[in-house]
């Protein structure tokens, strides 16, 4: 009994993962579109819809690498992108967040390298980069800093 379902768990985890460990399967919402795929018909992006008394609405975004991993999500509002976006690297690892207001970057502004140290920070308010902003090498040492509230 216990053997069974111990071999239950490893297939639906098997099923769940796909064939390899790099190789992970895209977990598609059910309130969703697919509107575009890659040739091999995996999907490349859809739309993700919350329905409020039969009304469809457009809330949210997610693309995804040739793998099958997602390589940016966010959420839309009024057609346009709202709040923080994310992006991967096609590895999984996080690539980039970046905070939008009415489709404008506005706000703190991310990206990491591979290794999962910052490459670059700052912040932007209503699309233009804005106060301290710093670069930082793979290991995690600052190697700049520009100053946009000064107009540099």
């Amino acid at each position: 009994m216990r053997l069974t379902f111990n071999l239950c768990i490893i297939f639906s985890m098997v099923e769940l993962l796909g064939c390899g460990p790099t190789e992970l399967k895209s977990v598609i919402p059910a309130n969703s579109e697919i509107v575009s795929t890659y040739a091999d018909g995996k999907p490349k992006a859809i739309k993700v819809y919350t329905e409020t008394n039969g009304a469809k609405e457009w809330t949210g975004e997610i693309q995804f690498h040739k793998n099958g991993t997602k390589s940016i999500e966010g959420a839309i509002k009024n057609g346009l992108h709202e709040g923080e976006w994310i992006s991967w690297y096609d590895d999984g690892s996080l690539w980039s967040k970046g905070s939008f207001k009415n489709g404008i970057r506005d706000g703190r502004g991310i990206v990491y390298y591979r290794n999962g140290n910052i490459q670059i920070e700052g912040f932007y308010e209503k699309g233009e980069r804005t106060g301290l902003w710093k670069s930082f090498d793979d290991e995690g040492n600052l190697i700049s800093e520009t100053d946009y509230s000064r107009g540099e």
